[in-house]
């Protein structure tokens, strides 16, 4: 099976990963037999009937700038500080600058893709700080991170909450940079279309 479900970590609505293909997509994947998918976290494979409507669908770009910030802070373990680009994409809210705003959610999601791992503690996820080392560009984890951060990054695209030059200046900078490759390399190494 190659489609799963995954969480989004800033509006916790459940969107949809193809591991063969790297596309991602909120609504249920059609396949031969109908709408299935697979969830990673219980190995059951699920028939869907219907999309459930996505947060975005119907909120605004500020509504769910605050939903993400107030997640992340609720995610964070005791003791853990929160990303930079909380702060950043706070600031963007309280000047209501949407642009910023988008700019700052998929950054925020970059952030907590690389820098934080999940941990299931007192029955609740928390975020942890990550001790991958990123200088292994060849470790499956870092591999996955990135592959995870670059996917969310062009759904946030083709949704059009994002701009091309805006994503294509976060992936070389803070995603490819940060695994010591330039673009093609990068695509390349994740094996993924050019954006």
């Amino acid at each position: 099976m190659s489609w799963v479900t995954v969480v989004d970590p800033l509006s916790g609505a459940t969107y949809y990963y193809n591991e063969q293909t790297f596309e991602s997509q909120w609504e249920p994947p059609e396949t031969e037999t109908g709408l299935e998918f697979y969830n990673e976290q219980t190995g059951l494979t699920t028939r869907v009937k219907q999309r459930e409507p996505h947060a975005a669908d119907e909120e605004s770009i500020a509504d769910l700038s605050a939903q993400a910030i107030d997640r992340v802070l609720g995610m964070l373990a005791v003791g853990t500080a929160p990303p930079p680009a909380v702060l950043q994409l706070k600031t963007a809210v309280a000047y209501e600058d949407e642009a910023a705003m988008r700019t700052n959610i998929y950054l925020l999601v970059v952030e907590q893709a690389l820098h934080y791992d999940t941990l299931e503690a007192d029955g609740r996820t928390v975020l942890v700080p990550t001790a991958l080392d990123y200088s292994n560009p060849e470790d499956p984890r870092v591999k996955k991170k990135m592959r995870y951060a670059y996917s969310y990054g062009i759904e946030m695209f083709k949704r059009g909450l994002m701009e091309a030059e805006q994503l294509k200046q976060i992936v070389l900078e803070r995603l490819a940079g940060g695994v010591g490759m330039d673009g093609p390399t990068f695509d390349q190494y994740l094996e993924m279309p050019a954006v």
